[in-house]
Parts: structure tokens; sequence; C-alpha cells
């Protein structure tokens, strides 16, 4: 993997940092669900789609950045993230830090200080809003979440010195027909352990 295909892979998990502990995709009810975001930081907006299917076990989230497509698919326990024109990636184990927002338990909500501020609408579907305040990799990490069955609709983050990621869903689809090869590597990828 070259620096540039290197360097864009480690930009796409430093900006889902702030997301990683809340993107759940065991969504109440839903087997699979398609949901398009702009993720909004530095005055940038780039677009995201998130693929869901087996009632979350599995995921594939897909951007472009810099006119390069990154994708992370989660497989249950893996996690691999794709640069597809370099045709390589790296893969490691599904961490444990995410939120289940249908199952907050009282360690979850203790470990991530998870306080529930109300419910609104958003994208026609009735939210509760969730707050977050916790340490991920080192960093303190604000958030603010709106949470419909289960799956993210909206987070507002704050990590390290300020710097601010936000994710906003444009559109929602519940229980949709998704391809399994969403959910697979492509051959001839070089995938390297990370």
């Amino acid at each position: 993997m070259n620096r540039k295909a290197f360097s864009l892979l480690s930009l796409f998990l430093l900006l889902l940092l702030p997301l990683k502990a809340q993107l759940n995709t065991r969504g109440e009810g839903l087997k699979s669900s398609i949901i398009q975001y702009e993720m909004i930081t530095d005055g940038n907006s780039i677009p995201m789609t998130q693929y869901s299917d087996d009632y979350g076990n599995l995921l594939c989230m897909k951007m472009y950045m810099m006119g390069v497509e990154i994708a992370t698919i989660t497989n249950k326990d893996t996690v691999y993230v794709l640069n597809y024109p370099q045709k390589s990636g790296v893969k490691y184990v599904r961490p444990e830090s995410d939120i289940n927002y249908n199952d907050l338990t009282p360690e979850v909500i203790k470990k991530f200080n998870i306080k529930a501020t109300g419910t609104v609408e958003f994208l026609n579907k009735k939210c509760t809003v969730y707050t977050a305040e916790f340490e991920n990799e080192g960093l303190k990490v604000e958030t603010t979440a709106w949470i419909y069955k289960g799956l993210l609709l909206k987070s507002v983050a704050t990590y390290g010195d300020a710097k601010k990621v936000e994710l906003v869903a444009t559109s929602i689809e519940e229980n949709p027909e998704v391809s399994p090869e969403t959910f697979t590597v492509p051959e001839g990828f070089n995938i390297r352990n990370m």
C-alpha cells in the first residue's frame, strides 16, 4: 500500500473515531437498512452510504474522499478498510466498544456517560436524543446522537482540541434488499492485518 493510500485510510479511520462507538447497526426490528449520510468536518462535506444486513452483523460504509472510493466492511467480528483504486486494505477485529442503543446496559451507560435528553422529529422519524462523553484512543469525545430504532441518523461530535465532526442522514430505507457482494472484499485486493 503506498503512502497516499495509507494516509487516506488513516484519515478515514480518524474521521470516524468519534462515531465508531455509536455507529450501531442493530436497528430495532430491522433486518437491513440503507442510510445516506453527509459527513461534515473542517468545512468539507463528504457523502457516505451505510448498508446493513443480518440485523447488524453485516455492515458496509462507503465514501468518496479526495476522489477515492473508500469503504469499511464489517462481517460479524472482522472489519476491513478498503481503498478501491489501490485494490488494497487493512483488516482488524471489530471493536467491542459499539454502543447498542437498543440494549443500553448500566455498564455501557456508565462507561460512556450516556444520557437521554428527549425526543425530536428528524427525517420524519421520531428520534431519541442521547449525549455521551468518553475517551477513545486517548482523546476525549463528546457527542450528541439522534437515534431511530437503534440507528444513528444524526451526530455532532467534538474530540481532542475541539475538532468537530457532524454526520447527518439525508435518507433511510428500512428493510431493503441488499446484495451479499456489498459485504465481501473484492477478489484481487491486497489485505494486511492492522
